[in-house]
């Protein structure tokens, strides 16, 4: 392949992974919503929506990959040379564009990992939170063993805690 058909759709595939981020923050931005405001059912789409989206950016993160070592290989360059190293071999009206659109996917993609981290975080704390509630309540079900049938193997016997409705 001609060197300047792989700068254009290595420009082409950057810009479309940044219209995936943005696709991706709109979706996540819905999932969110949709959990706090205790949508279960669209939240299901919404998450298929993000895996799908996710799947998509995957997709095309491989794409990039592979046309980022053609272009190594067509200016020869090493493929572990840093992104600007290689594009500064390349034809100079190309060549800014290039760096600004790489430098937003970089942003982009800081930024979803930003965002994931936060959402794990969010979710890790409202797990804890549950656990702790549950095992102030029912402090014996921890470590509880069933049988077969279901039913706890110890003797029945419960120390759990009862709340009043009325607190």
């Amino acid at each position: 392949m001609v060197l300047l058909e792989v700068e254009e759709k290595l420009k082409k595939i950057m810009t479309c992974e940044i219209s995936l981020f943005a696709q991706y923050k709109e979706e996540f931005s819905k999932m969110k919503k949709f959990i706090l405001e205790k949508e279960w059912i669209f939240l299901q789409r919404a998450f298929e929506n993000v895996q799908q989206v996710s799947d998509k950016i995957e997709k095309t993160d491989s794409e990039r990959d592979n046309l980022y070592e053609e272009l190594c290989s067509l200016t020869g360059s090493d493929k572990n040379d840093s992104f600007y190293t290689v594009i500064s071999k390349i034809h100079k009206n190309t060549n800014n564009e290039m760096t600004d659109i790489y430098r937003i996917v970089k942003h982009e993609a800081c930024s979803i990992k930003v965002l994931n981290e936060g959402f794990n975080r969010f979710l890790q704390s409202r797990k804890n939170v549950i656990n702790e509630i549950m095992e102030e309540l029912i402090p014996d079900r921890k470590g509880t063993i069933y049988n077969r049938k279901g039913f706890s193997s110890h003797d029945g016997s419960s120390s759990s805690l009862i709340v009043n409705r009325h607190l």
